[in-house]
């Protein structure tokens, strides 16, 4: 921590292979919880996730955290280096840069002094990551295009382990995952005391939370909305379809919403009650609140669909018997 919060930015240099992308996980945490960190590297399909926490941000561009899309295919190693210059995040792959973003901006005067690393997962055992690490090291400052481009050749030429392999100064830690001693990772960065990492028998989630409280870490980013958006036009169809289902079996319109709304209701807390059971999974009042969303924009659109395009159409049949014709 002290050594981080007071260089002159950020590196962290991976030398990885995924083993999969069909869910979201975290390569590595330095968290004390799922969803705030001082830095989080998320895997969400393919795509590499960098984020770290600032005491700014950026008011002109705001939006999420940086992202390298196809960076992490399953099977193929990968030498990934991620910084932070107190203005702009960068990502380079294999030695050439994949992204950059400016939304942090500031310095790390407010990271969290509890905040634990944690590699393949996060603090809570919720996000497990499939893959394999082979080497990481923590800089204290961002490494330039030329240092990146030399630890990329001497990590490649070196793996799958062995020497410090293209250190640079401001090194904070480094692990070399190829020798464990005794259910350890030895930090052999040379900074300090060094932090060694604990290589636990099994993980066992111990705060997991039976529908945890709606939007408590929710920042409102285009991103994040975006996923709201989604988790609610996804079950618009099934409340409208249900609703005419319903109503179709000679109920009235009341008693059509109030039955459809309400097994839309039992329906999505079934599956956040079913997700607390599933290891790797989340049980939030959040996605419950946006599924009931979603089904009650659904019944509403059935509604107007009964209501205009279904009695219109009684109308017109009728129209000729009231003519007497």
């Amino acid at each position: 921590y002290d050594s981080l919060v007071s260089g002159s930015g950020l590196s962290i240099e991976m030398l990885l292979s995924s083993a999969g992308g069909w869910r979201d996980a975290r390569v590595l945490s330095y968290a004390s919880d799922r969803y705030m960190g001082n830095i989080l590297v998320s895997q969400h399909g393919y795509d590499l996730h960098f984020d770290v926490r600032t005491d700014e941000i950026n008011e002109e561009d705001p939006e999420g955290d940086l992202v390298v899309e196809g960076a992490l295919k399953p099977g193929r190693l990968r030498h990934i280096v991620l910084t932070y210059d107190f203005s702009t995040q960068r990502a380079f792959v294999d030695g050439k840069e994949a992204g950059s973003s400016g939304h942090r901006i500031g310095k790390f005067s407010n990271w969290s002094t509890s905040d634990l690393l944690v590699l393949g997962n996060d603090p809570t055992g919720n996000l497990p990551w499939l893959g394999k690490i082979f080497r990481l090291a923590i800089y204290n400052r961002p490494l330039t295009r030329s240092e990146v481009s030399e630890n990329y050749r001497a990590a490649m030429e070196l793996h799958p382990g062995g020497a410090e392999a293209g250190s640079a100064g401001g090194l904070v830690a480094l692990y070399l995952f190829n020798t464990p001693d005794e259910g350890l990772v030895r930090d052999l960065g040379g900074a300090g005391p060094g932090t060694d990492l604990h290589i636990p028998e099994k993980i066992r989630v111990t705060n997991k939370r039976l529908l945890a409280p709606a939007f408590q870490y929710f920042n409102p980013n285009l991103k994040n909305l975006m996923e709201v958006a989604a988790n609610v036009a996804l079950l618009a169809p099934l409340g409208f379809l249900a609703l005419l289902l319903v109503k179709g079996r000679g109920f009235s319109m009341t008693i059509s919403c109030l039955a459809v709304l309400v097994a839309g209701a039992a329906f999505s807390l079934g599956m956040e009650v079913l997700q607390y059971f599933l290891p790797g999974r989340v049980s939030s009042m959040t996605d419950l609140v946006n599924n009931s969303a979603g089904v009650a924009l659904g019944v509403l659109a059935g509604g107007f669909y009964h209501c205009f395009a279904a009695g219109g159409m009684t109308e017109r049949r009728q129209a000729p018997c009231r003519n007497g014709s």
